[in-house]
């Protein structure tokens, strides 16, 4: 808990300062795009692989994914049936199934799962991340191009399988056994090396607070869902799965984390309400960092 206590000041430091570069106009919105590109195609990437090819890699890791998506599938019933009884819009009933089960597992799952457990802890976090990747590309694309008003054409399979990510694990698999030049492992270290700092500032600069009076009811309902009881079904979930202590721990921190990001570049792409995702986004990021140190608390005492 001490590290986590640590970590999160931090962090929170780093967002701050991408939130106030925006403010005072050293950076602004046209930044968002291209710390994003460089995260998600170089950095991230680069972590990704150096995290699975630096791991003891187990069976065991191969039902994380697995037990993470039944957690997901948890939570978007549950959302299915909030949403109904709310009478949202479509757009906005659409956006809140996909920012109440899908969490930032990638973005800030990875700095907490190393600022808590360790980078030697961070495949398992990996690997739960692939889920949520999984659920993003298909579950999370279906219910967009249902709900969504620009429902796009184009081959789900293919943008699952030429995701950066996915490519990183792939590759990271791959040439686990395989020796490669220290100079080529260098330059990948320092790539990913630069993946939290960036993705810090890239969460500060995208923070933004307008509608969240509009939408509190449905902001409400997903912080309950995403922050409260999915670490909740990931508990049990994880417990039935038979996940060890600190394995289940990591399971639990990732089901813990706030709307994912990425869910705001499938609104867009499919015309979902794009006004409530970037307050979805804010506001349970903001609360999760008051949930999560308690939900891990929690947990050290149950466990």
């Amino acid at each position: 808990m001490q590290a986590l206590l640590q970590s999160i000041p931090s962090m929170v430091l780093i967002i701050f300062l991408g939130w106030f570069t925006r403010r005072i106009g050293f950076l602004d919105e046209r930044y968002v795009n291209l710390l994003n590109k460089i995260i998600i195609y170089l950095a991230l990437p680069a972590l990704i692989f150096l995290a699975v090819r630096q791991s003891q890699l187990s069976l065991s890791l191969v039902k994380i994914p697995f037990l993470a998506i039944l957690v997901m599938a948890l939570c978007l019933g549950l959302a299915y049936v909030v949403g109904r009884l709310s009478n949202y819009t479509s757009k906005t009933f659409g956006s809140f199934l996909i920012a109440s089960s899908m969490g930032n597992t990638g973005y800030l799952g990875f700095p907490l799962t190393i600022g808590l457990f360790g980078y030697s802890n961070l495949v398992k976090a990996v690997v739960y991340d692939f889920g949520t990747v999984v659920v993003i590309f298909t579950m999370g694309i279906v219910i967009a191009k249902k709900f969504g008003e620009a429902g796009k054409e184009g081959s789900v399979i293919k943008e699952f399988l030429i995701f950066p990510s996915t490519l990183a694990l792939v590759f990271g698999l791959l040439l686990h056994p395989v020796p490669l030049p220290k100079f080529l492992l260098g330059s990948i270290n320092y790539l990913g090396q630069a993946t939290i700092p960036l993705i810090m500032l890239t969460i500060g600069l995208s923070l933004k607070a307008e509608g969240i009076g509009k939408y509190w009811l449905p902001l409400l309902s997903l912080g309950a869902i995403k922050l409260v009881l999915a670490p909740f079904f990931a508990f049990f979930v994880g417990s039935l799965g038979g996940l060890t202590s600190q394995t289940l721990g990591v399971f639990v921190l990732e089901a813990s984390m706030p709307a994912v990001m990425l869910s705001l570049v499938v609104g867009l792409k499919y015309g979902l309400d794009t006004k409530f995702l970037p307050v979805a986004i804010l506001t349970s990021t903001l609360a999760s960092l008051i949930t999560i140190p308690l939900g891990q608390a929690i947990l050290r005492l149950v466990a």
